[in-house]
This record gives structure tokens, C-alpha cells and sequence, in this order.
């Protein structure tokens, strides 16, 4: 067999070639004059000399004249479908996660003998048939051909009925054809809301009464098509633009006080971007859509304005500048309207200051008249809403919960005896709800860690596995909801399971055992499905299949909001409130070792040096492993371990990155990859500004630890002042555990077996042979192995002598389990 990626010059194309000869089922020779067999038919090739023709070694006996039949069959490659299937250890994977959208080609070629090159050129093969391929698509329940692009298919994500009401035309203003509009039932939405705390349910009459409306899940908006080609086209190209036939007439903001000296220092505090465009709004429009506007701040940091898109072009044409300060510095996975964000703070920043060229442009920006400015959390209730409310209402009204840190959501928000439910006021049922028995705590955001939205007032509503955020447009709003919601968060609410230290005692806890059972059932049974509680698909980024696993708090002033935080002492403290909790109390502990990863989001580690990047990106690596098996569990199968470790995934230092990204993009991106051949494809290939360049070491292969029965139990706290010692002490444990080195009397021979994962990544230790292996580890291992391996040296010390050594490499198990944490350089047993 033989592969390659192909170049940029498209001299050699990207292919995976194998022997014709050898490579077909059946190939039957019918000479010229004869009949060769029929298609559809099995070709008449026995077993045995099928058998003989594979095992021979030659390009085989091809000759003009004859006929060739051939035929191959795999259970593997799904056409149809445009898909690989029944992988060994792998899920099915799109065969676009190749070669895109292009077609595919079955070729018969003969290379020409040329022993200078050993690439497959275009230009010199000799092609003798080609089968080209493309994927049209799978029929959908109407019989359509539609192609699926983007797809969110985990297992989680559940369709939810919905109903539209009725309702007064008078409390909408219609929307024209150049609104940011967003539909829940657009083909471009697919970020899912889920309850936090329950599951949504209905009566039963309910369904029935509804079984004739459409059966479409609730959405929180993406951003259109359009929006993917900014970079390309400008900033215009955000989503669909639209303004109001009928504009309200807007509301003059009522005078406000100067901002105060705490005001001014968080501000100051704040990126330019933050500072002057702190986030985008989903307002409520009419027959259930959201309008997608931005917020600007100005007066001196003492109002907010809301714009659209469109707003902001007509003002300021181009802003070429900022696009590339932020294409420049800001991580690639942004989404469009973040990156948008940005680019708009950026420029007002600019613009207002009255030597610039755009001052003008920025005054008449400003002091535009718009309704938007009136409308946000201040409209009048609806003179008929027919939302559907479980239990008796105690306080209803618009709030805007966010749903990322710069992304905020205006809804009609009911609190009732049972539940708090978001609704969009055309709907009779709530986009989202959370049980008040899911409700752990209730408090105002302190000003330091509130958004910058002037004026506005926000609460914080904590279950176990996630804050709510809700921001308010009057402090006596505000604190009516504080009073109603603590009335039921009392010390009986929250969960408390029956088995005591169930979230940190590895070896008892139910969760923690080696089935991969992650929470207690009297736990769930307030919490539903961890994946809606623990994981988060932010708004931010371009998540695809990445889910945000340290989500349970937001944090609203970014990386310059945490200048002179060590990066180092965060990831540190969240590691060992996961191994060595110091609280007897279960789910605070939980929560406090939650919001220690959420602190991981604005830490800066592009300052670090190469020790302290390596130190802290290795403990960062069992924090997540730890968090994820504590809150989702381990994965039940190797089949699973590519899908888990690619969507697990950290927002930190203004970046995101899954499990797998964290292993090989950033901490081995220097080092070589897995030399199993599928491991090219299933793999990340992302790029990351901060990934380790100055500390390549073979040893981090032994310092992360994934868990796996293969691995020690333990893992240190890696610090940078004395990380090689520390990747010494893990070495040698590791070596300790799994290598075995022994005499082989009869055959005169040492034997050898070392871990798996030595095969894997042999070229780190040298040429990628396995004595280089043997070699590079010898001063790791006990003395008596040395003394052993010492004796099969060459004279010159430095290899070994032909044939001394047998090497095997043992199996890997990838059945997990929960890290213990182990003490500075003390090695522990397994």
C-alpha cells in the first residue's frame, strides 16, 4: 500500500493506492477470442488460486489482448451514504472529512519506473480507467435529495414540539425585509437550547392538542450563511441586514449619574472591543423571531445604544483596520458574530476620538435616532399572551439571559412555584426551563464580574452545573426577582445523594467506578442528563462537534479583566480541588472545582515561558480528563474514545480546544504523530498561537495520563521550577508499571515488552526503530533491568548488538478511570 497528502502544486494528487493484482477479490484472464464471464455474476476464481495471487509479491501478470475481470467488495466503504463504517475502534466517519465536497476516484494506473522518485506524479502515470464519484445527498422524509453540511448529530440533541399563539400585532413592530432576523425555524439554526436543571414536560392532552403543529426543536440562533463569508466580503456580510417599516418612536433615556470610580476601573479594565461593544442582543420581533443587534456604549461609559449590522456600515464603509488587528490576533474558530463584535468595538474605539478621520461618522452613529435604544427589556407587557405556564405565576416579565459571555437572549420570563421558563412571547411553550428544586443559590452579580451594559442590573441563578445569567433594566426589577426566586432556594433544595463523598471517593463512588457511571442516580434525578447540565455549546466560537465543559459560570471581563492572574496557580488550584477536595460536602465540592475551570477561560498563557506552558498545559490535560469522567463518566468503549476526546473540549485563553486538539495540537505539536496509519485521518490538525515549540521532549508521552488501565493510578502537579524532575519521577514510574525486561536462556536473547504507546510514537525516541526505544529508556528503568540490557550492548555502548534484544509491545487497555492525585516526586504504587 502506499499513500500520500499530495502538494500544493498538485503534481501528486492526494490518494491511497494499493497493488491491482493483489488487491481484487476475484480476477479472472479470458483471452482474446474467448467469452469473459457475465457481470452481476460471481467471477470464477477459486478460493485457492484467489489466495496465491494476493500472497505474491510482483505487479502481476498483465498483458494486451486479454480481458480482465475484477471485482472487490468492502464492508467498510458506504457509497450510498458517503461514509466509512465499522471501523475497528473508530465511529463512521464522513468521507468529506477528506476531500470535502470533491468527487471520488476509483483510477487503474502504472506508474512508471523512475528510481529517483518515489511520488505517484500526475504527469507521469499511465491511466487506463477512471470511476469518478460524487455525493448527492440522502432523501429526506419527503423524498428530496439534500445534501447535510454542518450537522449536529450527538446523541443529546432532541426535537421538542412547539405551538405559536396569538397576539396583540400592537406589541411587535414588524419586521421588513432588512432585519438581522432569526428564526427558530430557520435551516441555519442549530445551536440547541436545553433545560439546565429538567427536561421540559407536557400534559398529554397537551400533545394532543397539538399534534398537528410542526415538529421543530428550539433553537438558539446562528448566524445565516452569509455571515462565514465576512472575512471575504466585508463586514456587511453578518447575516441577512434588516431595519423597521414602523419604527416605535424612541424613548429619550432618562438622565443618569456619572459613572463612579469602581464603574471607571472596570471599564478601564476592559479590552477596547468589550469596552465599547460589550455583546449582541437577540430582541423579540413578531411571529416568534429574535432581531440580531449590537451594543454600543457611550456618554462616557454611561449608556448603552443598540444597532444593527447594517447600522454600523452605513456609518463606517470600511474598517479594514480592525478586520485585521482581529484576524491577526484573535483565534481563527471565532464565530462571525463575535469576530463582528470585535471588529465594531475595535473601530469605535478608534472613531471616537476627535482627531480621527471618523469622529464625524462616529458623532452621527451615535445620535441616531432609533427605536432600539427604547425597546430593549423596556417594552410594555403583551395585551395577550398565552404562554403556558406549569404551577401558579409568582412574577413575570422581559429579562435577557445570556447564552455566552458577549451573546444575550431578550425573553419573557416566568417564575411560578415549580419552574422559571424562558419563553419568546409568540410561543405557548418555553424555549428553555429550570426546576426551582435544580436551584442551589441566587445573588446579584457583583459589579466587578457584571457585563458591560451601563444601567443594567443582572442575577446570577446557580444550579449544580451552570449559572443563569439575567440581566434586568431597573434595580427594583431586579431585586422583586431576587426576592421571589430566594423564597425558594432554601438548604432542602439542594440534591443530596445517599452515599456520602460520592463525587470523589474513586474507589466507593458509583460514578467513579470503573463502568463509567458518572453521577448518582438520586443525583440525576434532580438533574437530568448530565450533558444538558455539565456541557455548552457556545456562541463564541465555531464550536462543530466541541462541547464547552467548563461552563458553569461566564466570565464577562475577558483576559485583560485578569491582568496579574498566574495562569499557572488557576489551572493548579482546579486540578487538585478535583484529586484532593478539602470540603466534606459533595456537591460543593463539585461546584467549587466547576467554577475553578470556568476561571480557566480569561487566563493569558501566551506569557508564559516553554517550562511554564508545558507545566501548565499537562495539568490542564487531567483537569479535563478528571472533569469530564466526573460529570459524564468514562467512555464505555474504545469505539468511543475518538468521538469523546474530540468533543470534550476547554474555552481558555481567548481559545477553544477539545481533548484530543490539547494532546496533539498543543502539547506534542512539535512531536510525531501516531504511527497508525488512521490516526492521520481521525486526528486534529488545528493551529494554536500558544502551543509548546521550546520544551520538545520524548518524556511528555509518560506525563499524560488519560486514565487508561495501561497508565499509573497518580499523576503530580506539574510546576514549572521543577518540571523535568517531575517528568523524570513520571518516567520512571510509568516504566515501572509497564516495561519488563527479562532473559531468554534457550534462545540466548533478552525479551523486552514495552508499553503500547512506545510503538506509537517510536520516532521520538530517535530513527523509529524499536532498539532506539530500548536505547533512550534504559536510564529510566530498575538497575537489575539495566544490568540486563547493558550486557546485549555493542562494544560502542551506544546500540545493541545484532539479535541480542526480542521487543513486544503490550496491549492497550482503554478501559478509564479517575486520577489520584499524587504527592511531589513521591512515586506511588499502581
Amino acid at each position: 500500500m502506499h499513500y500520500a497528502f499530495g502538494d500544493d502544486g498538485m503534481e501528486e494528487s492526494p490518494h491511497i493506492v494499493f497493488t491491482a493484482w493483489s488487491f481484487f477479490d476475484r480476477l479472472v484472464v479470458t483471452e482474446e477470442g474467448d467469452e469473459p464471464p457475465p457481470m452481476g455474476d460471481p467471477f470464477p476464481e477459486s478460493d485457492k488460486a484467489a489466495s496465491k495471487r494476493k500472497s505474491s509479491s510482483g505487479p502481476g501478470e498483465w498483458r494486451s489482448g486479454a480481458t480482465f475481470s475484477m471485482s472487490f467488495n468492502s464492508m467498510y466503504l458506504d457509497l450510498p451514504t458517503w461514509h466509512l463504517r465499522s471501523l475497528p475502534m473508530m465511529k463512521d466517519i464522513d468521507l468529506r472529512t477528506f476531500w470535502g465536497d470533491s468527487l471520488l476516484r476509483i483510477v487503474i494506473y502504472e506508474k512508471v519506473c523512475n528510481p529517483s522518485e518515489s511520488r505517484h506524479l500526475t504527469k507521469e502515470n499511465t491511466y487506463f480507467f477512471s470511476i469518478e464519484t460524487e455525493f448527492l445527498g440522502v432523501p429526506d422524509k419527503g423524498g428530496r435529495t439534500v445534501k447535510v453540511d454542518d450537522q449536529d448529530t450527538l446523541p443529546w440533541d432532541k426535537t421538542k414540539k412547539r405551538a405559536i399563539s396569538r397576539v396583540d400585532s400592537t406589541f411587535f413592530a414588524p419586521v421588513a425585509a432588512n432585519d438581522d432576523v432569526l428564526d427558530a425555524e430557520s435551516s441555519t439554526a442549530n445551536l440547541s437550547e436545553r433545560p439546565v436543571s429538567e427536561a421540559t414536560e407536557y400534559d398529554e392532552e397537551e400533545e394532543e392538542e397539538e399534534s398537528d403543529s410542526d415538529e421543530t426543536a428550539f433553537f438558539d440562533a446562528e448566524e445565516s450563511q452569509a455571515a462565514l463569508l465576512l472575512e471575504d466580503v466585508g463586514l456587511d456580510a453578518d447575516a441577512d441586514t434588516y431595519g423597521l417599516d414602523t419604527p416605535l418612536t424612541p424613548e429619550r433615556p432618562a438622565a443618569k449619574e456619572p459613572p463612579s470610580a469602581a464603574d471607571a476601573a472596570a471599564a478601564k479594565s476592559l479590552s477596547p472591543a468589550d469596552r465599547f461593544c460589550p455583546g449582541w442582543v437577540e430582541m423579540c420581533a413578531e411571529r416568534g423571531k429574535y432581531r440580531k443587534v449590537y451594543a454600543f456604549v457611550v456618554g462616557g461609559g454611561s449608556r448603552t445604544i443598540f444597532r444593527t449590522s447594517s447600522d454600523f456600515t452605513g456609518s463606517f464603509s470600511t474598517a479594514e483596520e480592525a478586520k485585521r488587528v482581529v484576524e491577526r490576533t484573535c483565534s481563527p474558530r471565532l464565530s462571525s458574530s463575535e469576530k463582528l463584535r470585535r471588529v465594531m468595538g475595535l473601530t469605535v474605539a478608534k472613531a471616537r476620538e476627535p482627531s480621527s478621520k471618523l469622529y464625524r461618522r462616529y458623532r452621527a452613529f451615535i445620535q441616531k435616532q432609533s427605536a432600539l435604544d427604547a425597546r430593549f427589556l423596556r417594552r410594555p407587557a403583551p395585551s395577550q399572551l398565552n404562554v403556558k405556564v406549569k404551577g401558579e405565576t409568582i412574577i413575570s416579565g422581559f429579562a435577557a439571559r445570556a447564552l455566552s459571555e458577549h451573546h444575550w437572549k431578550e425573553e419573557w420570563v416566568v417564575l411560578s412555584d415549580r419552574y422559571v421558563s424562558f419563553f419568546h412571547p409568540s410561543y405557548k411553550r418555553p424555549s428553555f426551563r429550570v426546576s426551582l428544586g435544580g436551584i442551589v443559590g441566587v445573588s446579584k452579580l457583583p459589579l466587578a464580574e457584571c457585563p458591560n451594559f451601563p444601567g443594567c442590573h443582572v442575577l446570577s441563578i446557580e444550579t449544580t452545573g451552570r449559572r443563569i445569567y439575567l440581566m434586568f433594566f431597573s434595580e427594583t426589577e431586579s431585586n422583586n426577582w431576587l426576592d421571589g426566586l430566594s423564597q425558594y432556594v432554601t438548604a432542602d433544595a439542594q440534591p443530596k445523594p445517599k452515599e456520602t463523598n460520592i463525587l470523589f471517593d474513586p474507589l466507593s463512588s458509583s460514578f467513579a467506578s470503573l463502568t463509567g457511571s458518572s453521577l448518582h442516580d438520586e443525583f440525576l434525578a434532580l438533574n437530568n442528563d448530565p450533558t444538558e447540565e455539565f456541557l455548552h455549546k457556545t456562541s463564541m466560537f465555531s464550536c462543530k462537534d466541541r462541547r464547552i465543559l467548563n461552563c458553569r459560570k461566564f466570565s464577562f471581563t475577558g483576559i485583560d479583566g485578569t491582568q496579574g492572574v498566574d495562569p499557572c496557580h488557576v489551572v493548579e488550584t482546579a486540578l487538585r480541588e478535583a484529586l484532593d477536595p478539602i470540603e466534606d460536602n459533595e456537591v460543593s465540592n463539585l461546584c467549587k472545582f466547576l467554577d475553578s475551570t470556568s476561571d480557566l477561560k480569561t487566563v493569558n498563557v501566551s506569557e508564559l515561558t516553554g517550562a511554564e506552558r508545558m507545566a501548565f498545559f499537562l495539568n490542564l490535560y487531567h483537569v479535563m480528563a478528571t472533569h469530564a469522567y466526573l460529570v459524564l463518566g468514562v467512555p464505555d468503549s474504545s469505539f468511543k474514545w475518538v468521538s469523546y476526546f474530540n468533543m470534550i473540549s476547554y474555552q481558555c485563553s481567548d481559545e477553544i480546544f477539545s481533548l484530543s486538539e490539547l494532546e496533539h495540537c498543543i502539547i506534542r505539536e512539535q512531536t510525531s504523530s501516531p504511527s497508525q496509519f488512521v490516526a492521520k485521518f481521525i486526528l486534529p490538525k488545528s493551529r494554536y498561537n500558544f502551543a509548546v515549540h521550546s520544551l520538545v521532549d520524548w518524556r511528555v508521552n509518560f506525563c499524560l495520563n488519560c486514565g487508561s488501565l495501561s497508565n499509573p493510578r497518580s499523576v503530580p502537579i506539574f510546576r514549572a521550577d521543577s518540571l523535568l524532575s517531575q517528568m523524570n519521577e513520571s518516567t520512571r514510574l510509568y516504566f515501572k508499571e509497564t516495561v519488563k525486561v527479562s532473559v531468554d536462556s534457550r534462545k540466548g536473547v533478552v525479551s523486552v515488552t514495552l508499553p503500547r504507546i512506545c510503538q506509537w510514537y517510536a520516532t521520538d525516541f530517535g530513527r523509529g526503530r524499536s532498539t532506539d526505544v530500548v536505547r533512550q529508556i534504559m536510564k529510566y528503568l530498575s538497575q537489575r533491568e539495566q544490568d540486563i540490557l547493558s550486557r546485549a550492548l555493542a562494544p560502542d555502548g551506544r546500540h545493541f548488538k545484532a539479535g541480542a534484544l526480542s521487543i513486544t509491545f503490550s496491549s492497550f487497555d482503554y478501559t478509564c478511570r479517575l486520577l489520584t492525585l499524587r504527592g511531589d516526586g513521591v512515586l506511588d504504587e499502581k
